[in-house]
């Protein structure tokens, strides 16, 4: 009997095996490079955007975006009847005349037949302005230039995939080609000049071929001119500059160099390659795949030289595979609920868990950031994705000093709601595509960015730190009957609010001299009044009148409480709200559909602080009433 259940589980462990081994291995794959939005990156980057921008998730439920974008490349007849299209507005849903799902996803095949029902809609509505357009017509235009770009990479490779079968001895002798082997575009259009003496002569009724035969000249034209439209597509540039004939060193797509006929035998090679990639990924032998994969991936890098990096496409791929940002949210989860639950019971033991889950919380936090600087060489502040994500990073940073310095459970609060308040917020922010695409002409100066915008961000985190402590400073004032606050750690917590005020003030104020000096050597002026200056100054304006007001005695602990905890609306105004205006110089920042979020937090910052503000005041009236 005992030697049985090792028998079981030995069985177990090999069927387990087998079933790892069938599934493909796109490890090499996801690393060929390619160039998008004017960076070279891996595939796998550029298939989990395109994903994201479909689907609104970097992965499907059983594919990860790689599998999928293997999936569109070679077996089209799969890619599109998978589900992918997600529609939630109802109203593009009945334009459509789709029938509603659960789930709210729909195959290329289903919303690309309802769209082609509606093409003459969809050609006026490009047409109209845009600020006329209905939220619902936007979005199915939207919809529809998605659908494009999905079928637009799904015949990008489709000359290098065999498809054709010539079936006729007479015509395969003529075009010097075997008749019964599967051929692709690109090995049929090379003797394209024959096939056209053949059609003229049939035309001109000269030719000698049977009529079977001339039947199958012409549907091979037919096929050839049918795949010829695909010719267009241009998103997947993955073919490396030719340095003899590319002095703009620029990446092309398949399509492009056949159009352009400036393909070199390196190129043929390289094509080759894809053609044996396509044909392995139907092979019921996985390693085989993988092994054509690391061979496309390494003549891809042969024929890029310097200007692709295997170490940074390796690291970026690793960076998609780990989500590092979504491993801090769990850790900071964590530390925020061990802290809760110490209120209750264990308070010692747990406070300092979660103390211990936020420190880990930051570390995958940072690295993050880490790689993504290494990636990108730049600082990773260059987008509203990238600043969030940063300031969320030096909120927490700040809240393991304070938490470190004094304990108690405050520091650990501060860095664990921010940081999961904030990573979620860009975790929408992501979703528009966080693709680490090149800068604006004026962003991309490593030096100003490591100076003025890491500067000013440091600026921010410091403010919501200071601000997120004046809530606490508040709420203690209420409920300090119950939560028996001493006045020493009353008085160190205002400490800590001022302290963190100041180091918030000089990181603005400096980060907005900096700012002036890049725009001046930029721009050609020290200070324009643009909305985002107009921002930064308001931070500086508003940080100064209460710190003024503090240590000049005008504003008492509990007023000075509720002005930083207003200043949370003050950053977020200059960070986000500044945007809705739509002018100004700082236009590579704008966003949209932002206006209702910040309305509805600025309504509630105001109530939260006003109610408990006039709680406090009323509490000592009352107190002293009854003296």
């Amino acid at each position: 009997m005992h030697n049985l259940k090792y028998i079981i589980l030995l069985i177990f462990l090999i069927s387990t095996a087998a079933l790892a081994n069938d599934k493909k291995d796109f490890k090499h794959f996801g690393m060929i490079p390619i160039l998008s939005e004017g960076r070279i990156k891996p595939l796998d980057t550029f298939a989990r955007v395109t994903l994201l921008g479909i689907y609104g998730k970097s992965a499907l439920k059983d594919l990860k975006a790689i599998d999928w974008l293997a999936e569109l490349l070679f077996d089209q007849r799969a890619a599109y009847h998978r589900p992918v299209f997600k529609i939630r507005n109802s109203d593009v849903q009945k334009a459509l005349a789709l029938e509603p799902h659960e789930n709210q996803i729909y195959s290329f095949i289903a919303v690309s037949s309802a769209l082609k029902k509606i093409s003459p809609l969809i050609q006026a509505l490009f047409t109209q302005d845009s600020k006329e357009r209905s939220p619902a017509q936007n979005q199915l235009l939207e919809l529809y230039m998605r659908v494009s770009n999905y079928l637009e990479i799904s015949r990008s490779i489709s000359l290098l995939v065999p498809q054709f079968t010539i079936g006729d001895e007479q015509v395969a002798k003529s075009l010097d080609l075997p008749a019964q082997d599967r051929l692709s575009y690109l090995q049929v259009i090379k003797r394209q000049s024959i096939l056209d003496r053949i059609l003229s002569d049939i035309k001109n009724k000269k030719s000698k071929l049977s009529k079977e035969s001339k039947d199958r000249a012409i549907a091979l034209s037919e096929s050839l001119n049918s795949l010829s439209g695909d010719s267009e597509s241009k998103v997947l540039r993955i073919v490396p500059p030719q340095f003899e004939k590319s002095p703009d060193r620029e990446w092309v797509s398949p399509w492009q160099v056949v159009i352009s006929g400036q393909g070199t035998p390196q190129t043929v090679e390289y094509f080759n390659l894809w053609a044996n990639l396509s044909s392995a990924y139907f092979s019921p032998n996985p390693v085989e795949f993988e092994k054509l994969a690391q061979e496309v991936y390494d003549y891809s890098n042969k024929m890029a030289q310097t200007l692709a990096s295997p170490t940074k496409l390796r690291w970026e791929q690793l960076y998609n595979q780990y989500d590092l940002f979504v491993k801090a949210v769990a850790f900071y989860i964590l530390s925020f609920l061990l802290l809760c639950i110490s209120w209750l019971a264990w308070k010692g033991p747990l406070e300092k868990a979660s103390f211990v889950a936020l420190i880990l919380g930051a570390i995958p936090h940072f690295t993050g950031l880490v790689i993504r600087c290494y990636i990108m060489a730049r600082p990773p502040v260059s987008t509203l994705y990238e600043s969030i994500v940063f300031v969320a990073f030096i909120a927490v940073l700040a809240s393991i000093f304070i938490e470190a310095r004094r304990k108690g459970g405050v520091g650990t609060f501060i860095g664990s709601v921010i940081g999961i308040i904030l990573l979620f917020i860009s975790f929408g922010y992501e979703k528009e595509g966080d693709s680490m695409g090149m800068l604006a002409a004026v962003l991309d100066t490593n030096f100003w960015l490591a100076t003025h915008v890491v500067t000013i961000t440091i600026g921010y985190g410091c403010c919501f730190v200071a601000s997120l402590l004046g809530h606490i400073y508040l709420l203690i004032g209420i409920f300090n009957h119950k939560l028996k606050r001493t006045q020493e750690e009353i008085e160190a917590l205002s400490k800590n609010m001022l302290g963190a005020t100041l180091f918030a003030l000089f990181f603005s104020v400096l980060g907005t001299i900096l700012g002036g000096i890049w725009a001046d050597q930029s721009w050609g002026r020290f200070w324009g009044w643009d909305p985002k200056e107009n921002g930064a100054m308001l931070i500086c304006l508003w940080l100064l009148w209460a710190i003024h007001g503090r240590l000049s005695g005008y504003f008492k602990k509990a007023s000075y409480a509720a002005i930083m905890c207003l200043t949370s609306i003050v950053v977020v105004i200059a960070w986000f709200g500044v945007n809705l205006l739509n002018v100004g110089l700082h236009s590579y920042g704008f966003t949209e559909s932002i206006a209702n979020n910040i309305l509805i937090f600025t309504t509630l910052e105001i109530l939260f602080t006003a109610g408990a503000f006039w709680i406090i005041q009323r509490r000592q009236l009352l107190t002293k009433m009854g003296t």
